[in-house]
């Protein structure tokens, strides 16, 4: 009986997450999970740095620079990772108003 007649559906490859999901020692962050987080800090800077040019551009510096001390920050480029969701917050409330 040829592949059309048999009962059996035939078996598909493993995805990639299922090949690393068995490769990886229990108890450790997926390698998939790592790859998302750096998209997601990635798109968060992006976001912080788009906010932080049209301020600058509006009213000056002094405003993003006192959020980013908020912070313990100076600027972007040392910012921990763990603020971004919060200082894109406070840039964005602010870009919104000068827009409105």
């Amino acid at each position: 009986m040829g592949l059309a007649g048999s009962r059996h559906p035939t078996r598909l490859l493993p995805t990639r997450r299922q090949i690393l999901q068995r490769c990886q020692p229990r108890g450790t962050a997926s390698p998939l999970r790592k790859e998302k987080e750096m998209i997601g800090n990635e798109s968060w800077r992006i976001s912080i740095e788009n906010s932080a040019d049209f301020i600058k551009k509006n009213i000056g510096v002094g405003t993003v620079q006192a959020v980013f001390e908020k912070y313990g920050a100076t600027s972007p480029d040392d910012l921990s990772p763990a603020y971004y969701s919060e200082v894109f917050s406070e840039l964005y409330a602010i870009e919104a108003d000068l827009r409105d």
